[in-house]
């Protein structure tokens, strides 16, 4: 990649993740205001649950922060101040951008059009014979390899068979099938990520960490593979005793993809 073609992707990719950051807080700000009865930082895991009419919701994300061992600080009683976090230069506190993402989950609805379903299920659907990458070393990867062309997984510690993070200008403009951990949202990577995929590729924002605003869909992103707590209190319960989001009790997978997306609609 010469240094023009570089220049140019950086920039796009940093326009791209300030649009990204203000479609999801716009869609949580845009619902009312609740406040916020919990707050937890796990080992891995963020989680806060609100309050308001109805129901307690809650919303999780994962950690991103240097010290995932620290508790969760002082949070605003506001579920938009907590929210307003995740686009908060840092240094804020541990696991800021984290709690801001979670508050963001929690604020957002379910879409009309989402299904259930999970985002290994449509990663396996989408990549069977293509040429898959996956951001984000994800606990099935191994189990689906088989059944792609090629698959590569771009990991910031990598693991025995991954590639560097730092390889995605390599390979992502050769994929046809991109699945991108959530967790990039809130770690600044995502807008970057998104420029390096080719025109025509198919792009999963997946993970506990991926909002549900249908507004990311028209930013680069086919489908949101993402959960949703059936049961806030069992939700923070988890999160607090330092459980992975596969040992969470009370999530439920959905799904939403951008209207008439290989027979999934918005």
């Amino acid at each position: 990649m010469d240094e023009d073609t570089a220049i140019r992707r950086r920039d796009q990719g940093a326009a791209t993740q300030a649009a990204l950051l203000r479609a999801v807080l716009d869609a949580a700000l845009a619902e009312p205001d609740r406040p916020v009865l919990r707050a937890a930082l796990g080992a891995a895991m963020a989680g806060v649950e609100l309050g308001g009419p109805g129901a307690p919701r809650a919303g999780v994300a994962s950690r991103i922060d240097a010290d995932p061992g620290a508790g969760a600080p002082r949070v605003p009683e506001s579920a938009h101040a907590l929210a307003a976090w995740l686009a908060t230069p840092p240094p804020l506190t541990p696991g800021a951008a984290s709690l801001g993402l979670a508050a963001v989950n929690a604020l957002l609805p379910v879409p009309p059009g989402a299904t259930p379903g999970k985002g290994q299920d449509l990663l396996l659907a989408l990549g069977r014979g293509a040429r898959v990458v996956v951001v984000g070393h994800f606990p099935f990867v191994e189990r689906l390899g088989g059944a792609f062309a090629a698959l590569a997984v771009l990991e910031l510690a990598p693991r025995p068979g991954d590639l560097p993070a730092a390889r995605a200008a390599e390979v992502l403009p050769g994929a046809d099938v991109v699945a991108i951990t959530g967790t990039t949202l809130h770690n600044g990577t995502l807008g970057g990520l998104l420029a390096l995929c080719r025109p025509g590729a198919r792009v999963v924002l997946l993970g506990p960490s991926a909002p549900l605003a249908p507004a990311l869909l028209g930013l680069g992103i086919d489908a949101l593979a993402g959960a949703v707590a059936r049961d806030p209190r069992a939700v923070l319960d988890g999160v607090a005793r330092s459980l992975p989001m596969r040992r969470l009790e009370g999530m439920d997978a959905v799904v939403l993809a951008r209207e008439n997306f290989f027979g999934l609609s918005s």
